[in-house]
């Protein structure tokens, strides 16, 4: 299985936007629609908008982390403003759980979480209407 920040990865390297694009479409799943749709519409609002400095990397190797986006994913809402779950945390709360979930991926699976929260994945150009050109009508 390809990891989510491998495909984020790939899609960085595409010489231009829309071979990027062909990347994510190539590698299409439910998981990465969501974090397309997280990360890039426009109504999203998060409690996080920076790695937080606390974050300890953890010490295993590659490809044996506890956990990563394809699980992780469901627990998003945490953090976003308007959810009456993430909501009704307290901020201290909301910190513990982030580097909870942070530090059993890893760290660049850790990245791409926090960088949906960001707004910006990285790729050059990315916005949801570019988006929604690939997949029609995913971010409505």
């Amino acid at each position: 299985m390809i990891l989510i920040y491998e495909i984020i990865s790939e899609a960085k390297k595409a010489a231009t936007l829309d071979e990027a694009m062909l990347v994510l479409k190539k590698y299409n799943t439910e998981t990465l629609e969501q974090v397309l749709y997280y990360a890039y519409h426009p109504k999203a609002q998060w409690y996080i908008n920076e790695f937080p400095k606390d974050f300890h990397k953890p010490d295993t190797y590659p490809g044996i982390s506890y956990t990563n986006l394809y699980t992780e994913l469901r627990r998003l809402y945490i953090f976003q403003k308007g959810h009456p779950n993430a909501d009704g945390l307290t901020e201290k709360r909301r910190h513990e759980l982030l580097l909870q979930i942070l530090e059993s991926m890893e760290p660049p699976e850790a990245e791409v979480f926090v960088n949906i929260m960001k707004g910006d994945l990285g790729i050059d150009g990315l916005t949801w209407q570019k988006i929604n050109e690939y997949f029609p009508n995913l971010i409505t």
